[in-house]
């Protein structure tokens, strides 16, 4: 997967299949999407193309909320690690700024996914929206596609359950209540941590990222290429039972089981 964050230095594309969003946690619906990109592109003779933005957009448009208690599924190599394995050819990631926020939709596709991304197929969401003031949805983009060039559709909601859809937003519900087993079926792997033990507590090295609620968990603990089967405590500290004290002061995966 390449990575692209200035849309002045591209490199040469021809044809692109596209979709939009932050992609926290590059769960089970992301994957769906992802697979049915690659089969669009392989029938067309294009490349994959995700566009996201950073900072993520909530932490512009809602900063009270984001500071207050959103917190990320992934950090940015993580997720960069996950599309790379889904398959994703490019990655665009774009600066929200007040310029792209005050830009309205039809110019962003028109500017942006037809122009500079030649874009010839956009898969997008059920619920999705993008532009100033939102506009940007199916509709806009079905009115645009015949004089733009490029067809468009739309991406039905996917489903845990009858009641329960997969999303990045059910995802940090279910970890902050503690079902750490609804949100590793959504995600289709184990939540994990990454940080370092200190005389045995355990400080997690991003601090955007999201930590559950506070509980007892089941974890592996992944430390010096081995793995510790053990019991996670989640409180005003984050402790372990039964790790080797030689891998204290070591960098450490935890994967939530």
């Amino acid at each position: 997967m390449k990575i692209h964050t200035n849309l002045n230095q591209l490199p040469t594309l021809t044809n692109t299949v596209i979709t939009i969003g932050a992609f926290d946690g590059v769960h089970m619906a992301h994957k769906c999407l992802l697979q049915k990109m690659r089969d669009k592109a392989a029938k067309i003779g294009a490349e994959t193309l995700l566009v996201t933005f950073d900072p993520h957009p909530a932490k512009i448009l809602d900063p009270e909320h984001y500071l207050a208690d959103f917190f990320m599924l992934n950090t940015k190599s993580e997720k960069y690690d996950l599309l790379t394995a889904a398959g994703l050819d490019h990655l665009v990631i774009l600066p929200f700024n007040a310029e792209l926020i005050q830009m309205e939709a039809e110019d962003f596709v028109i500017s942006v996914l037809c122009e500079k991304l030649k874009m010839k197929h956009i898969f997008i969401g059920y619920n999705h929206n993008f532009g100033r003031g939102k506009a940007g949805n199916y509709t806009l983009l079905q009115r645009l596609s015949t004089r733009l060039h490029f067809t468009v559709e739309q991406l039905e909601k996917q489903t845990l359950t009858e009641d329960e859809s997969i999303s990045s937003s059910n995802i940090r519900k279910a970890l902050l209540r503690g079902d750490v087993q609804t949100a590793n079926a959504m995600l289709g792997y184990p939540y994990s941590l990454t940080g370092k033990l200190t005389r045995g507590a355990f400080k997690v090295f991003d601090i955007d990222k999201l930590i559950p609620e506070e509980g007892f968990y089941d974890v592996q603990v992944i430390a010096n290429n081995m793995i510790f089967n053990t019991v996670c405590s989640i409180g005003e500290e984050i402790l372990f039972e039964e790790l080797p004290k030689n891998i204290d002061r070591t960098s450490v995966r935890v994967l939530f089981l």
